[in-house]
């Protein structure tokens, strides 16, 4: 008890059969007008079930922060494989563009009147001796249209168009190409 005459503690109490079990105890001293303790006042709880939930409440937690440490690595793991192949698909696309550069440029320096379109007939890439040939001088091509390039072209030459862009392999050997400004080209 402390000064003021009162005091709690835990102990362990046994019972007839043996068995321990943890009790709190609150005493208080009992005083008389002078001062004098007279007598004491005790309280006993039997704390069995309250350790026993806070024994669960403490495993329910070591459970829940093992589960969230689990969690937290699943999610880092994640995120590695996930920057891995974000970078794996950057090496690819770096490559590819790369690639594509090489190709603009085989294509604008070819000896040969040479274009690539997309499957839209979009421009990729012209030869210069192209560029040359069908007097389209240094205009932005590339994302262009061939019939906004072109746009007196045949319904004849865009039916072989579009037939080789489904994979047909054809031969003309003398196709007429009249331009806007009635100069006449010959196309094979």
């Amino acid at each position: 008890m402390n000064e003021t005459g009162h005091g709690t503690f835990e102990s362990a109490q046994v019972t007839r059969d043996g068995r321990r079990f943890p009790v709190l105890f609150d005493l208080t001293a009992i005083r008389d007008s002078s001062g004098r303790t007279t007598g004491r006042s005790a309280f006993v709880l039997d704390l069995t079930e309250r350790q026993r939930v806070e024994r669960e409440l403490c495993e329910a937690q070591a459970a829940v922060i093992a589960e969230q440490r689990r969690a937290h690595a699943a999610a880092l793991d994640e995120m590695r494989v996930a920057d891995a192949a974000r970078a794996r698909a950057e090496a690819a696309l770096a490559a590819r563009r790369e690639s594509e550069e090489r190709l603009a440029l085989f294509i604008e320096h070819a000896p040969a009147a040479l274009a690539i379109f997309d499957r839209e007939m979009r421009a990729l890439a012209a030869s210069r001796p192209w560029r040359i040939d069908d007097s389209l001088g240094e205009a932005p091509l590339t994302g262009r249209s061939h019939d906004d390039v072109f746009p007196e072209i045949s319904d004849g030459l865009r039916e072989i168009h579009r037939r080789g862009l489904v994979g047909e392999v054809s031969r003309g050997d003398a196709d007429r190409f009249e331009r806007t400004d009635a100069t006449i080209q010959w196309i094979r």
